[in-house]
């Protein structure tokens, strides 16, 4: 399956080095039938700057593509989450990860602190989020009592929580 930028950030992957029709040898750890497999083999090795945007709801944050090896925090969360996560990037300069769920949803984990969110259906509106600077959602793990993203403390039954 090719892959190709959402219009709204098309011009920031372009800047990265990207083009039409670009094709990258994977990883042979990445499963070829994964959702991951497409955005590595289209994007990875690139670093897309947001460069000159201003964030809608936060910072937009840097993306650097690359297969993450699998960590026992993501492992846990696909577990919960009744998934395959695969990471395909890095975020914020190392500061948080990305990941692809089997089912095409994306999620975030904080490298620094203990928070993972949504953050989109789909890789498109999950780049778009990422890069235009758009708030994800919180998630809240079951031995979490309360999550802080964004400078904002989430606890159990807040309905901006992620219905996982």
């Amino acid at each position: 399956m090719e892959l190709e930028p959402p219009p709204s950030v098309r011009s920031l992957f372009v800047r990265a080095g990207w083009y039409p029709h670009r094709c990258k040898e994977l990883d042979e750890a990445v499963d070829p039938r994964h959702p991951a497999a497409a955005v590595l083999a289209a994007f990875g090795g690139l670093e897309v700057r947001p460069d000159g945007v201003t964030g809608r709801t936060c910072a937009p944050s840097a993306v650097h593509f690359v297969r993450l090896f699998p960590t026992k925090r993501a492992s846990d969360w696909s577990r919960l989450l009744k998934t395959e996560l695969v990471g395909i990037a890095e975020l914020a300069d190392g500061h948080a990860s990305l990941y692809l769920a089997d089912d095409g949803r994306v999620f975030g984990m904080s490298d620094i602190h203990d928070a993972c969110y949504f953050e989109g259906e789909t890789f498109a509106l999950a780049i778009e989020h990422v890069l235009l600077g758009k708030r994800a959602q919180p998630m809240l793990h079951p031995a979490q009592r309360e999550v802080i993203l964004y400078g904002v403390v989430y606890r159990r039954g807040d309905p901006a929580l992620y219905p996982w």
